[in-house]
């Protein structure tokens, strides 16, 4: 799994993501989580983490943009890179946009299918970040990172049916609702 976020922290995506690396662990795979190297405590026992440098993460652990998430990003997918090289993996889960950018930089090193979990539209969330005067440009942009994350991507996961909906017409493999 490729989480751009920091791992743990008390909320939505990252309990998210430790709920699937937990349920894929008691259905028998072997899960490794790449994030960034920061969080609130260690990461559970339970779940293998592999981090980027705390010096390269971001230093916050809320939701949002951040001057620094960029670079992390782009650590994120070297040490995908990097570590693919040298490990087998069958496949690659990358959560939200930031996430699915960086596995789909590394998808060539890595040699396994890119799929992409879409906890949300970037046609909505981009717009809820940006000041309201910029708030339609940046849903527009969003629209299209959508749709390129979609074509990209060899299969997606939404959580709901309209953003199955939304992403099918551009999707290049399945689409799914989990």
């Amino acid at each position: 799994m490729v989480a751009a976020f920091p791992f743990p922290v008390p909320q939505g995506s990252q309990v998210y993501v430790g709920e699937q690396l937990r349920a894929l662990a008691r259905a028998g795979a072997r899960a490794t989580l790449f994030c960034y190297g920061s969080g609130a405590g260690p990461a559970p026992p339970e779940i293998e983490c592999v981090r980027v440098p705390a010096a390269l993460s971001p230093r916050r652990t809320r939701a949002g943009p951040s001057p620094r998430k960029p670079l992390a990003d782009l650590a994120l997918a070297a040490l995908l890179a990097r570590t693919g090289r040298r490990r087998h993996f069958d496949a690659v889960l990358a959560h939200n946009a930031e996430g699915a950018l960086a596995a789909l930089a590394a998808r060539g090193a890595v040699r396994a299918p890119v799929v992409y979990v879409a906890h949300t539209l970037w046609s909505q969330e981009l717009g809820s970040w940006a000041p309201p005067a910029l708030a339609r440009a940046a849903g527009g942009l969003g629209a299209r990172l959508d749709r390129a994350l979609a074509a990209r991507a060899d299969a997606v996961l939404v959580l709901c049916d309209a953003a199955a909906e939304r992403l099918a017409p551009f999707a290049r493999g399945p689409v799914r609702v989990i």
